[in-house]
């Protein structure tokens, strides 16, 4: 029992030095200005933090989203940056609230890892389960898919809720195993409760029941054991059902990706899980802005190739020896993506079906497989092989990290791949902008227009750069076409263009 508590002792120790090696240089980085900016920085409900607006974030949806969760935690990180930075919001402290929380999120993959591979002890060797709940563990705290997630701010949510989803699966498994009826009550309300934080932080934690269903069937596939879970996570089920249709209320999904014919969404989200299978194996060329939108899969690729490609791997499982075990840590795989997968259209389609940070808390599927496969293959130069693995994750979220820098670093970094991202282009000429980079601020607007010519963002920001550059002719010209788009804003943009004018004839401009 010494020795387990020494291993487990060593292995958490090892795992926080591991990722902080990788991720301590995110402190140093900025506020992002696409999503930070709205989210923090100029968030009404923190200019100033009081407890109104606390309970406001609580009744009512903010830019539509509700989670009250997220928000409630990073008023409180400004509350606190403000009493340092006299007043401040300081990126550096949100920043060591991402790496925080996912240096608890490996930790907490860590256990789960042991206490899943334990219950299977009969058919795995033991001694080897904590090296490889260790590594499983390094698997999710250090892959490069999981940089978007723990280097941008504005993914607090994302680390938030599987923190609690993590927690919630925990205290469920620790529920299964009391046997007196008022401990058995204390575990499954705690269960419950971080179920409900996890669902309030990120809506697509509704999937976290379903999460739970699959591991215990990976723990002991039996139907009467899998009926008494099933029952034990009804109200689960319900709140999921409920969260759902609140989150499809206050955040409704763009047209483009409402058009999308119902019986090709299957294979919009066919190519979604082969894309990201694709950056598990092979995590080169990450970046903000994949621009797999339904439309883009529709033109793009024959219409049911990836569907028929995923139905082959599948059906490839089956010539494997452990096929039972592989079909159920796929199936926990798919089901950890379901919501993000474009079955059910989402706002982000409009720009990208794909995301990184997606990954995020589906990744506890790659490294319970790959904790399995050690089980069940240990040697030593398996173990050497995977010191290797991981020191390459190392190396490339070390480097990958280095492109969150500020929006600049983002933005042109996935311009270098995608050199027609809307967003990429536009964002990128807006920090040009902030820098006094006029001119090639506008060169990016104008790609961005082209690429969406009624996106009224492009016209608004390329009319005031005109003005800073005193080419009023040019900046009234772009107003005109805004006005043709966007009434309310070419009416902000009448009065930003006023303003400037006037500090112009001031002579205050620099």
């Amino acid at each position: 029992m010494k020795k387990v508590r020494t291993n487990i002792k060593n292995h958490i120790f090892l795992i926080i030095i591991f990722v902080l090696m990788v991720f301590i240089q995110v402190i140093a980085f900025d506020f992002l200005k696409y999503d930070d900016t709205i989210n923090i920085l100029k968030n009404r409900f923190f200019h100033p933090i009081s407890a109104s607006h606390a309970i406001q974030l609580w009744s009512h949806p903010f830019f539509r989203m509700y989670i009250p969760v997220t928000y409630s935690l990073w008023m409180g990180i400004g509350f606190l940056s403000k009493m340092i930075y006299h007043g401040r919001l300081d990126a550096g402290l949100f920043h060591l609230s991402n790496l925080l929380l996912h240096i608890l999120n490996t930790l907490l993959v860590y256990l789960l890892l042991r206490k899943l591979l334990e219950s299977k002890a009969e058919y795995l060797k033991k001694d080897v389960i904590p090296t490889a709940s260790f590594f499983g563990a390094l698997v999710f705290g250090m892959h490069p898919v999981q940089v978007e997630a723990v280097s941008w701010i504005s993914c607090f949510r994302d680390l938030c809720s599987a923190f609690f989803s993590l927690t919630s699966i925990l205290l469920f498994i620790r529920f299964r195993s009391q046997d007196g009826t008022k401990s058995k009550l204390i575990w499954y309300g705690a269960a419950f409760s971080s179920f409900l934080l996890s669902v309030l932080s990120k809506p697509s934690a509704v999937i976290v029941p379903c999460v739970i269903v699959m591991l215990m069937l990976f723990i002991d596939f039996d139907f009467k054991i899998f009926l008494k879970n099933i029952t034990g996570l009804v109200p689960w089920f319900i709140v999921s059902a409920l969260l759902t249709c609140v989150a499809m209320y206050v955040q409704p999904v763009s047209q483009a990706s409402i058009s999308t014919p119902f019986l090709y969404r299957p294979v919009i989200a066919a190519d979604a899980v082969l894309f990201y299978l694709k950056k598990i194996a092979w995590p080169f060329e990450l970046c903000i802005d994949y621009g797999r939108t339904p439309g883009f899969v529709m033109k793009n690729s024959w219409p049911f190739g990836s569907f028929a490609m995923l139905a082959g791997l599948f059906a490839a499982l089956c010539f494997f020896k452990y096929k039972k075990e592989l079909y159920l840590l796929s199936v926990l795989f798919l089901t950890g993506l379901l919501p993000v997968l474009g079955l059910i259209p989402f706002s982000h389609q409009s720009i990208s079906t794909v995301a990184d940070r997606y990954l995020y808390l589906p990744m506890i599927s790659v490294s319970l497989s790959l904790a399995s496969i050690i089980c069940i293959k240990y040697s030593k130069k398996l173990v050497l092989c995977l010191f290797l693995l991981m020191s390459a994750y190392g190396i490339l979220s070390f480097q990958q990290c280095k492109v969150w820098k500020n929006t600049g670093t983002v933005m042109s970094h996935t311009l270098a791949y995608r050199p027609q991202s809307f967003l990429a282009n536009l964002n990128y000429g807006i920090f040009l902008a902030s820098r006094n980079r006029f001119k090639q601020a506008i060169h990016h607007y104008e790609i961005a227009q082209k690429i969406k010519p009624k996106n009224p963002l492009s016209y608004y920001n390329m009319a005031i750069a005109y003005a800073c550059v005193n080419d009023f002719k040019s900046a009234q010209e772009t107003y005109e076409k805004l006005a043709r788009i966007n009434q309310h804003m070419s009416e902000k943009l009448k009065n930003t263009l006023k303003s400037i004018k006037r500090i112009k004839k001031s002579r205050h401009f620099p």
